[in-house]
C-alpha cells in the first residue's frame, strides 16, 4: 500500500510534551489485552488527499479525477478520501453549478461503492449556491451533519479508531475559519491523531486570497490547531502539491505543525511560487514543491503516522516520492500522573511503563471518548436512561431501530414523547408494523388497519378484521372468509329485504358488502330469488379469492384485553420503512354468474 522506505526520506519524529497527552486514549485500550499477554492487535487508518479538480467536462476533469480513483482503489484498504475544495469550475446558476457537482460525484461514484468514506469541503468555486451542494451531498452522500448551524453539511468532524479529521469551510465568512466552534471541537478530542482540512492555504504561496487575508484569526486558528496536537493542516487552492514545515522558533523542528497544499486532481497546473505573504512569527521551511497530478497518501498505525505523496508518472500511473513524513506520538504525559491530559477526567496514576492504569471500558463506540464525557457534553443521547449510547443499544441491538432514525424505538414512540405513533401500542412504531408485516395497510395511509378500524377510520362492517374499503367479496361470502358457510347464511338473513327493496342490514355501512354477497341475480336487491344462488355457492372455497387476499396479506385478528409489547422483534433489519403513502383505489368488481366450479366464481371487491 504505502511506499518502500528504502526509497524514501523519512523523518522519524517524536512530540513533545505539550502534544504526549493525545496518545493515552489509544494505549489505555490496548492495556487489558497487554496484561493478560495477547499480542495486541495494531490499529490501522489509512486515508488519501487531493483536490481541485476543475475542468472542461461539465466543469470537471473527469479524466484525472477517474485516474486518481482508480489508483485510490487499487491502495490496499483505503478508508476515506479527504477532498480540499474546488470539486468544479463553478456557477452563480444554481442548476448549472448543481450539475457539476453531480459530475463530480459520480466520477468518484467508484469510491462510494467500495464502501471508501468520501469527504470534501467547498472550495471558492463550489461556494456561489449552498443550496446546489446540498442538494448533490445530501442523502447517503450528505457529509457528517455535527457542525455549527449555519455551516451544516460543509464544517464537520468525523472519527475513524483512533483517527480524528476536522473539516472547515472558509467561504461562510471568507477566508476565515468558525473558530469558536473549533475552540469546542478540539477541547473535546482526546484521539492521539487528529488532522485539518480545508480549502485555502493558511500561509500564502500563490493565491493572495488566503486564511492570512486576516492576519490574526489565522494566527489564532494556527496556534489553536498547534497546541491541540495536530501535524498536518490539508488544503488546496493552488494548483501543484507543496509540502511546508512552519517553524515555530522554538529551535524544535520535531513539534512544528506541516502544511500541505494539493490541489492535485486535475485543475491546471501552476508555476513555483515564494512564500510571501503575512506569516506572522512563523518561518515557512519547503519541504517538497511538485508541478504535478497526485494525492497524498496518509497511513496510521497504532501511534505512528506516516505521509506520502504520490504523483502522477503517466496516465494512470502514480508513484512514490522521496516525500515521505513519518512522526509518532508517545503514550503518557511526563508527570507521572493519569489526569485531564490523559483522558476526559480521572486522576489515576501512570504504570511503569509509562502507560496510563485506565482503560476505556465505556467507550462503547470505539471513537476514543469516554462514554459518560459523551454524555455530559450532549454529543451523545441516553434517551432510555441505561447508561449506554444509544448509538450502541442499537448497534448492540440491546434496543432495537427498525426504522433507523438512531433512536431506539422503546423512546422512539409517541406516547413516550417520541415522534413515532404506535397506535396499536405493541411497542413497534406503526410505519415498522407495516415495512415488515407485522400489520396490514392495505389501503396504504400509513396506519395499520386494525387502528383504522378501531379508531374508526375504516369501517369493518362484517367484522373480519379487513377495512371496507380493501374488502374483496366473493359471491356469498359475505365475511370474507374464504368459503361460503352457514355464517354466511345468517349474514343472509340480515341482509335480505324483499323484492325490489332497498337492503337494510343491521350496520346501514354493510349495504354494499349485502349487495356483493347475495345478489346473485344482479337485480339490485336481496330476496327470496337469491336465496338459490347461496344455495348454489354453499361450501364453495374461492381459489382465485384465495389468490386476491393473500396478496394483500392476511386479515388482522385483534386480541382483547391490554396490549404486551412485542416480543420477537429483536432480530428485525434496521431500515426505513416502506413505499410513499397514495390515495387506494377503490373498485367494484361485476358479480357475474355462480358456477359450480370454485375456480370461475367471480370475486368482488367493495
Amino acid at each position: 500500500m504505502g511506499c518502500p522506505v528504502e526509497n524514501a526520506s523519512t523523518r522519524s519524529i517524536v512530540l513533545s510534551a505539550r502534544r504526549q497527552r493525545l496518545a493515552s486514549a489509544f494505549v489505555l485500550a490496548c492495556l487489558v489485552t497487554l496484561a493478560a499477554g495477547v499480542p495486541a492487535v495494531a490499529q490501522t487508518v489509512s486515508f488519501v488527499v487531493t483536490g481541485d479538480s476543475r475542468g472542461a467536462d461539465n466543469g470537471v476533469n473527469t479524466t484525472i479525477l477517474s485516474e486518481i480513483v482508480h489508483a485510490v482503489l487499487a491502495e490496499n484498504d483505503v478508508d476515506f478520501l479527504l477532498f480540499s475544495g474546488d470539486l468544479v469550475n463553478g456557477s452563480s446558476d444554481p442548476d448549472v453549478l448543481k450539475s457539476q457537482l453531480t459530475t463530480w460525484r459520480d466520477v468518484v461514484q467508484p469510491l462510494y461503492d467500495a464502501g471508501i468514506g468520501v469527504y470534501p469541503c467547498r472550495g471558492n468555486h463550489d461556494a456561489a449556491n449552498k443550496v446546489a451542494w446540498d442538494a448533490v451531498f445530501s442523502g447517503g452522500y450528505a457529509l457528517p451533519a455535527n457542525g455549527p448551524a449555519a455551516e451544516a453539511n460543509v464544517t464537520f468532524s468525523f472519527c475513524r479508531s483512533h483517527v480524528c479529521v476536522i473539516a472547515l469551510d472558509q467561504y461562510v465568512r471568507s477566508h476565515r475559519v468558525n473558530q469558536t466552534w473549533l475552540d469546542a471541537r478540539l477541547a473535546l478530542n482526546i484521539s492521539p491523531h487528529l488532522f485539518i482540512l480545508g480549502h485555502e492555504p493558511a500561509f500564502k504561496v500563490s493565491h493572495w486570497d488566503t486564511l492570512d487575508d486576516y492576519p490574526l484569526e489565522r494566527d489564532t486558528f494556527w496556534n489553536s490547531i498547534a497546541v491541540a496536537g495536530v501535524r498536518a493542516y490539508f488544503c488546496g487552492h493552488d494548483h501543484f502539491y507543496d509540502h511546508c514545515r512552519l517553524d515555530d522558533g522554538d529551535g524544535d523542528p520535531n513539534n512544528d505543525l506541516h502544511q500541505y497544499i494539493a490541489g492535485t486532481a486535475g485543475a491546471h497546473l501552476y508555476g513555483d511560487e515564494l512564500y510571501d505573504g503575512e506569516n506572522g512569527s512563523w518561518t515557512p521551511r519547503l519541504v517538497l514543491h511538485d508541478q504535478q497530478y497526485g494525492y497524498l497518501l496518509a497511513e496510521i498505525e497504532d501511534l505512528t503516522a506516516t505521509l506520502t505523496w504520490k504523483h502522477r508518472t503517466g496516465p494512470g500511473v502514480y508513484e512514490c516520492t522521496n516525500d515521505v513524513f513519518t512522526y509518532s506520538v508517545s503514550p503518557c504525559e511526563n508527570n507521572e500522573a493519569c489526569d485531564d491530559g490523559d483522558a476526559c477526567t480521572g486522576t489515576k496514576t501512570c504504570q511503569a511503563n509509562g502507560v496510563c492504569a485506565r482503560d476505556l471500558v465505556t467507550d462503547c463506540n470505539e471513537n476514543w471518548i469516554e462514554d459518560y464525557c459523551e454524555l455530559d457534553d450532549g454529543t451523545a443521547q441516553d434517551c432510555n436512561g441505561n447508561l449506554i449510547l444509544d448509538r450502541c443499544d442499537i448497534a448492540d441491538e440491546t434496543s432495537n431501530d427498525c426504522n433507523a432514525n438512531v433512536i431506539p424505538d422503546e423512546c422512539d414512540l409517541d406516547f413516550f414523547g417520541g415522534s413515532s405513533p404506535d397506535c396499536n401500542t405493541n411497542w413497534v412504531p406503526d410505519e415498522c408494523d407495516i415495512f415488515y408485516g407485522i400489520s396490514g395497510d392495505c389501503n396504504e395511509n400509513g396506519i395499520p388497519d386494525e387502528c383504522d378500524i378501531l379508531y374508526g377510520i375504516s369501517g369493518d362492517c362484517n367484522e373480519n378484521g379487513i377495512p371496507d374499503e380493501c374488502d374483496r367479496i366473493g359471491a356469498g361470502d359475505f365475511n370474507s372468509d374464504r368459503v361460503v358457510d352457514l355464517r354466511d347464511s345468517v349474514a343472509l338473513v340480515d341482509c335480505m329485504t324483499g323484492p325490489d327493496a332497498a337492503v337494510s342490514p343491521a350496520s346501514p355501512a354493510c349495504s354494499n358488502a349485502c349487495l356483493d354477497a347475495f345478489d346473485f341475480d344482479s337485480d339490485g336487491d336481496v330476496d327470496m330469488g337469491d336465496v338459490a344462488g347461496l344455495q348454489q355457492a354453499f361450501g364453495t372455497v374461492y381459489e382465485a379469492f384465495v389468490t386476491t387476499i393473500d396478496s394483500l396479506g392476511s386479515p388482522i385478528t385483534l386480541p382483547e384485553g391490554p396490549r404486551t409489547p412485542v416480543q420477537n422483534v429483536k432480530g428485525m433489519p434496521n431500515r426505513p420503512p416502506g413505499a410513499d403513502i397514495k390515495e387506494f383505489p377503490r373498485q367494484r368488481v361485476p358479480l357475474g354468474s355462480v358456477a359450480s366450479s370454485s375456480s370461475d366464481k367471480s370475486v368482488r371487491q367493495h
